[in-house]
């Protein structure tokens, strides 16, 4: 487990998926993790933790995870995601 919105928490949980998952790598990866805080935080990091959460981890954690060659991304968004204020 670790917070989302931080991008060297999400690397570290990649780093820890890759070690579970062996070789080939990844089959299937479902992003569905989000946030909808009312006021606007800054992350440690300088982002704003809405935006790092719900669109940035996922790419993050894309990029940084061994994923098989047939892998299947599947991406999952509410839709308060829009009003990100």
């Amino acid at each position: 487990t670790g917070d989302l919105s931080l991008m060297r928490n999400v690397r570290s949980i990649a780093s820890q998926l890759n070690e579970l998952a062996g070789a080939p790598g990844i089959g299937l990866l479902v992003h569905c993790a989000g946030t909808l805080q009312p006021a606007s935080r800054r992350t440690a990091e300088g982002l704003d933790a809405n935006f790092a959460t719900s669109f940035l981890s996922r790419f993050a954690l894309s990029e940084s995870l061994r994923l098989a060659p047939t892998c299947r991304l599947v991406n999952v968004a509410a839709a308060e995601s829009g009003a990100v204020p």
